[in-house]
Formats: structure tokens, C-alpha cells, sequence
């Protein structure tokens, strides 16, 4: 969780104006340097890893791509704990998956009559059920 959030509010690592765009353009096209480490929306030096989301409407260094279940880009400084997230995500979602798929078995394979425990199974595995779309997609 609260590496989900850090991923969340931590910013990916925005490039900042540093120049002013016109002199830049001009030294730029001087020295004959291509115009593509420019990003013309920002008007800042980029790098080759670096790209302009149009989401965020900021240029991010080592962008890699807008992260809508964060509703952030990812970039140098968030990269690690979304990541990290998703390992622990994933491994949560397989031990709840793999409990909650024992617990049903166990229910399904017992002659004993219907108890409260039936209606704890039935909500455990609709549980169970619910991570699956996020870990398939």
C-alpha cells in the first residue's frame, strides 16, 4: 500500500526549463544540432529517454508510459516503487487466490450440512475472484 502511494504522488521525474526556447533554437540550429532533443510543448532540452506524455502534459525523464491505474507517468523516481508494488500486488493476489481456491475445495469435497461457514466461502472466493482481471490484463 504504501508503495502504491508513493507511486502515486511522487513525481516521475519532470524535466525543468533550464534555457530560454529561442536561444536554444538558435544555438541549435548554429551548431547544425537535429531539433529532435527538443521538446517543443515544453520547450526544454530533452534526452533520448526522456518524452513528452500527453496526459500529464510534462516531459518526464526515462519516461515509460502513463500509468492509469496510478494516474501518474513513470519515469526515474517512481519507476522502483510501482514495480515494487506490482511484485507485491501479484504475490498478494496468488496467496489470496491460492487460500481462497484451497477453502473452496475443502467446502466443495464436505458432506457436512450448511453452516454461517458457507456464506464466509462463498464471499471468501468472490474475493478470490476479484484480482484476476488487474492480473490478466
Amino acid at each position: 500500500m504504501v508503495t502504491y502511494l508513493i507511486s502515486i504522488f511522487m513525481a516521475p521525474g519532470y524535466l525543468e526549463k533550464k534555457f530560454d526556447f529561442i536561444w536554444l533554437v538558435d544555438n541549435f540550429l548554429e551548431n547544425n544540432i537535429h531539433l529532435d532533443n527538443l521538446c517543443i510543448f515544453d520547450q526544454l532540452i530533452k534526452s533520448d529517454s526522456s518524452f513528452h506524455c500527453t496526459i500529464c502534459n510534462r516531459c518526464s525523464a526515462n519516461y515509460d508510459h502513463h500509468c492509469n491505474f496510478i494516474n501518474n507517468c513513470l519515469g526515474t523516481r517512481n519507476h522502483k516503487y510501482f514495480l515494487t508494488f506490482l511484485f507485491v500486488y501479484f504475490t498478494y493476489s496468488l496467496l489470496i487466490i491460492g487460500g481462497g481456491s484451497y477453502r473452496f475445495y475443502t467446502f466443495a469435497n464436505d458432506n457436512r450440512p450448511v453452516y454461517d461457514d458457507t456464506y464466509y466461502t462463498i464471499v471468501m472466493f468472490i474475493v478470490v475472484m476479484l484480482p484476476l482481471p488487474v492480473l490478466i490484463f
